[in-house]
């Protein structure tokens, strides 16, 4: 697909910082560290420090992965009653640092009273640069891109897909999850067995929400909603509330139709889809949504017997919004190129909004195009205004005066 800017995440085109929640302090469990790194992945960085310094694994806390492509900055967490009785020194700001430097930039350093997970509510800033694919834009092109970003800034929410980095050139993190699920490939180990089977998870996710975003925006007979932190099940315009959905012991808990409450349209909600792992909650099999979700696991293989490998890791499912918001979107033009400035939350793709800035900038683009009128005049080819001479033969007559000198 041509766009009419282009997106290959080069270095000097995008820029993530992560954003933390709290307000570090001078004291505390757990040392905090700021670095920033280019051509290198999270587990890069992380697989640096258990191999080489041979730190425990669960010593380590980080909110979120960030892949190689552009300048990314991102929090590290360490906690220093393991880290200080596994290298035996209480020197462990100095030395994380000094051994961080070796792989990336430190930026910065303090203490809080808990490690940095994944649950933790943070968010990415963002700068992209979209280059122009042409020299130069015309006026009516300008005026297109700009009013389409007008457009989407205005209400910004897109399909909250898993970006395509989470699953690795071509695919490649999603097929070796399959394969060590099925048991076929036993060499990959550690944290990198675990990222390949959540690349798989993530890969039937964005499945499951290109077939729910074809339903609409409003909630459908099955669907999960979240509101307040809590989670229902939305059923003929009442929502049932879901007590028991981390219930220990049972690998998929399907959805019960109890406890009904009134369900207002007009009220902060959220539909929500889940990221399979141990412990996942299903739609109810008797919603219209519950029996494709049942026949897409069936399909999958998607069950306790086959999923096991996820209860032994201890990768539980997770829940994951129908779109991500952005934030904040500014953007300005720079010669013939947009910079755009936004921020996501923790665990949002930015390549997945870019993409569908591309993609509708195209659409409007070629909307324009097609409405233009095209000529059903027939063409008519300039004629020529001499013959063409006869070619002379060596002797300077043609070859027909040849031929009919040979028969006299």
């Amino acid at each position: 697909m041509a766009y009419l800017f282009d997106f290959k995440q080069k270095l000097q085109d995008f820029l993530v910082d992560e954003k933390l929640p709290y307000a570090l302090k001078t004291e505390g469990a757990f040392l905090y560290v700021h670095i920033e790194k280019e051509k290198k992945t999270t587990m890069e960085i992380v697989d640096f420090l258990l191999k080489t310094y041979k730190l425990p694994k669960n010593s380590i806390g980080f909110a979120g992965l960030k892949d190689k492509h552009g300048i990314t900055r991102q929090w590290f967490s360490f906690d220093l009653d393991i880290v200080s009785m596994t290298l035996r020194t209480k020197k462990i700001e100095k030395l994380l640092s000094i051994w961080l430097w070796n792989i990336c930039k430190v930026l910065a350093t303090g203490r809080y009273d808990k490690k940095l997970t994944t649950k933790d509510n943070l968010r990415n800033g963002f700068v992209i640069r979209l280059r122009s694919n042409k020299h130069k834009l015309s006026p009516e092109e300008r005026e297109i891109v700009n009013k389409t970003l007008e457009d989407l800034f205005t209400k910004p929410a897109f399909p909250n897909y898993f970006g395509e980095q989470r699953f690795g050139v071509n695919g490649r993190n999603v097929n070796e999850g399959l394969r060590i699920l099925g048991g076929h490939d036993k060499s990959i180990t550690g944290f990198d067995r675990l990222f390949k089977l959540q690349a798989y998870a993530s890969h039937l996710f964005n499945i499951m929400l290109e077939r729910r975003i074809q339903q609409g925006k409003a909630p459908i007979d099955g669907d999960l909603i979240l509101i307040n932190e809590k989670v229902y099940l939305y059923f003929q315009d009442e929502i049932y509330f879901q007590p028991d959905r981390h219930q220990k012991g049972k690998f998929f808990t399907f959805t019960k139709l109890a406890f009904p409450h009134e369900f207002n349209p007009k009220s902060a909600y959220q539909i929500i889809l889940p990221v399979f792992g141990f412990n996942s909650l299903i739609p109810h099999h008797d919603t219209s949504f519950g029996k494709w979700t049942y026949n897409f696991m069936r399909k999958n293989e998607i069950s306790t017997e086959k999923w096991k490998l996820y209860e032994e890791l201890k990768i539980f499912w997770t829940l994951r919004t129908l779109e991500l918001e952005m934030t904040n979107p500014t953007r300005r033009w720079l010669d013939e190129d947009i910079v755009l400035k936004f921020n996501l939350e923790a665990g949002s793709y930015a390549s997945v909004v870019v993409d569908q800035l591309l993609k509708a900038i195209k659409t409007k683009l070629d909307t324009i195009r097609l409405a233009v009128p095209v000529s059903t005049e027939p063409i008519i080819l300039p004629q020529h205004k001499e013959e063409k001479k006869a070619k002379k033969h060596r002797k300077g007559k043609s070859k027909v005066e040849v031929e009919k000198a040979k028969k006299k």
